[in-house]
């Protein structure tokens, strides 16, 4: 007796058409979205909370804020069905059901094309630089690990009646625990006028804040300066010191929120100063004083921080003050263009250089 092979050919088929719509079907995606719009496709790693670790095929892996992308999954594509093929014979109920062929479209102009391909050259330009900062931002936080911070630099060179530059670069970092704060800076800033040197200076400071409670905290604030051209008056010879200033204090918050911060407290402040040149000497002087601390976050990425000092002096009752003032702007993800502004008059020790100074730094946040 002859067995039927119509149940091998139905197997057969419907591995065929299973196949089919594996080819035609392929597996969903995950998309990363940029706040500006730029898409990228590949799949998303982890996602903690505050950084986004997406994996793409062409760019690696980037690691994105939370707050400048987020990703989609594109939904699977419709299968679609093969055509038959040539040796497929057309029953005549489907050839009667099958509609006309609809007109073939006209050819389509070459301006079209030209603007796409330029748009996705664009876009494809926009995602690798993207992926480039992205790839040092990262080798960043894998160098300073909890540590987050602000490389800026600013500099102007003027040719006219007089040539004059000015160059200065700048170095934050921070870490923040939960009920401790710190924070440290370096700087140097160098000016010279017609070759003549009018400013050699380096500093650097830390703060350290301690929450002793929901509103009150404790501070400690040193800070080393080295100026290397300082003249006390005109006819003075050039002169070059060092001086130490500590600052311990209490305060108290006046607004905690996530939109900002301000606090008022008192300090005591210890001044040291040596003199490197000749005359050598040494100077020891106690200052307390007021000062205020504010932060605010604004709206598109402005972030306003300015804290202020007003020392008293116990001898004569004269003042002094300073101020440091900063408005930044996030530019990206990881460019800030702030404006600084600093003022320091009248310190406890005159001999101190004076100054108010005005400074437009381009920083690159990690």
């Amino acid at each position: 007796m002859l067995r039927s092979n119509t149940p091998r050919h139905q197997l057969l088929a419907l591995v065929g058409f299973a196949a089919a719509v594996c080819l035609v079907a392929p597996a969903s995606a995950d998309v990363l979205v940029y706040k500006d719009g730029d898409r990228l496709q590949g799949h998303l790693v982890s996602d903690d909370g505050t950084t986004l670790v997406f994996q793409s095929p062409r760019f690696g892996e980037l690691r994105v804020p939370v707050g400048q992308a987020k990703v989609q999954r594109e939904p699977h594509p419709k299968p679609v069905a093969a055509a038959p093929s040539a040796n497929t014979a057309a029953t005549p109920a489907a050839k009667a059901a099958a509609p006309a062929a609809p007109p073939a479209a006209p050819p389509a102009s070459a301006s079209p094309a030209s603007t796409a391909v330029a748009e996705n050259g664009e876009h494809a330009a926009r995602v690798e630089q993207r992926a480039q900062i992205g790839r040092v931002e990262q080798q960043l936080r894998k160098f300073f690990g909890p540590w987050h911070g602000r490389l800026a630099a600013s500099t102007e060179l003027v040719q006219g009646d007089s040539s004059r530059r000015s160059v200065l670069a700048e170095l934050r970092i921070g870490r923040k625990w939960a009920i401790d704060e710190l924070r440290m800076e370096a700087t140097y800033e160098f000016r010279s006028t017609e070759g003549r040197t009018d400013t050699d200076l380096i500093r650097s400071n830390a703060s350290w804040h301690h929450d002793l409670s929901a509103r009150w905290f404790l501070l400690a604030h040193p800070r080393l300066e080295l100026n290397r051209h300082y003249q006390y008056l005109p006819q003075d010879s050039n002169m070059q010191y060092l001086l130490l200033h500590q600052e311990l204090g209490a305060g108290a918050f006046l607004i905690k929120s996530k939109k900002g911060k301000l606090s008022l407290g008192i300090s005591g402040n210890q001044y040291d100063l040596w003199t490197l040149s000749s005359p050598y000497f040494h100077e020891s002087k106690f200052n307390p004083a007021v000062f205020i601390e504010a932060e605010l976050n604004l709206r598109w990425g402005i972030r306003l921080t300015e804290r202020g000092v007003r020392y008293i002096s116990l001898n004569d009752r004269s003042a002094g003050w300073e101020s440091e003032f900063e408005l930044g702007k996030k530019l990206t993800e990881t460019l800030t263009l702030a404006l600084h502004h600093d003022v320091r008059f009248n310190d406890p020790d005159l001999r101190v250089q004076d100054n108010s100074t005005w400074r437009m730094l381009l920083g690159f946040d990690f």
